[in-house]
């Protein structure tokens, strides 16, 4: 007899493999050059949960840090955040309402600019396409504490269930609020 097993399971393990593998690549391929306290660009895949989140969050507990942005390597320019990720934010004290999805290619990236990706394969990209910035390029689980950052990946919410975008946005909420930690002590490497 077959036994069934939910997909949601299915996706869950495939996704803990998958970010297992990415993390053990990015263990020997990472920059250890530290953090950069100027400029900040969070990238995500379309620019409208993860990185428009993290945009805004930072914003909010760095006020006095005005060159904080997010863009999309994959953006159909001018989408914005699904009404669920702009609900759950507000939980978080973040409002994403008048968040509009940029590409990368819209921004200027300074040398100083710390671009911090959500997920393995766009730091991978982000390297092979950028490789003058290569230095300043690393994954925000970075500033997760042990055994968070284990799992290099943050998963994309969209298009997920509300607990989705909870667990997404509290993950992305701990990794800001640590760096902010770093960046308030001048500590300069994560």
């Amino acid at each position: 007899m077959k036994k069934y097993i939910p997909s949601r399971y299915k996706a869950f393990t495939k996704r803990f493999f998958k970010n297992l593998g990415d993390s053990f690549v990015y263990a020997f391929k990472r920059n250890n050059t530290g953090l950069k306290y100027e400029n900040f660009v969070f990238v995500c895949k379309g620019n409208v949960c993860r990185s428009t989140f993290a945009e805004n969050y930072l914003k909010k507990i760095l006020p006095q840090n005005n060159h904080i942005s997010s863009c999309g390597l994959d953006v159909d320019q001018g989408g914005s955040s699904p009404e669920k990720a702009i609900q759950i934010a507000v939980e978080f004290g973040v409002d994403m309402s008048e968040s509009v999805a940029k590409s990368i290619n819209s921004l200027e990236l300074e040398s100083d600019t710390q671009i911090i990706a959500m997920e393995f394969n766009q730091y991978q990209r982000l390297i092979d396409n950028y490789p003058n910035h290569k230095k300043n390029i690393i994954l925000l689980r970075d500033f997760l504490p042990w055994p968070s950052r284990f799992q290099c990946n943050i998963a994309d919410p969209y298009g997920g269930e509300d607990s989705d975008f909870r667990s997404c946005f509290r993950t992305i909420k701990n990794a800001l609020d640590n760096m902010a930690l770093q960046i308030s002590d001048g500590r300069s490497h994560y």
